[in-house]
């Protein structure tokens, strides 16, 4: 895991990039993107829209829908 994808943010959760939840989840970063676009996941897999500028996800509700809704 890099420690760059790491972001703590003042509700005091881990957020990791974009890039860094492709390569945990196993799908591209354009699957990611294809999902926030049309809203497929949104419900599963929420995204915190931008800290600094960038696009996270909560590292919590990576790993719930990677065990949960993957197949592995």
């Amino acid at each position: 895991m890099s420690v760059a994808a790491l972001i703590r943010n003042e509700d005091s959760c881990v957020y990791i990039s974009a890039k860094e939840a492709s390569m945990r989840l196993g799908v591209s970063q354009n699957t990611l993107r294809h999902w926030r676009y049309t809203g497929l996941r949104d419900d599963l897999l929420p995204y915190k829209s931008r800290i600094d500028r960038r696009v996270v996800y909560k590292e919590d509700d990576v790993e719930n829908f990677k065990k949960h809704y993957l197949f592995q």
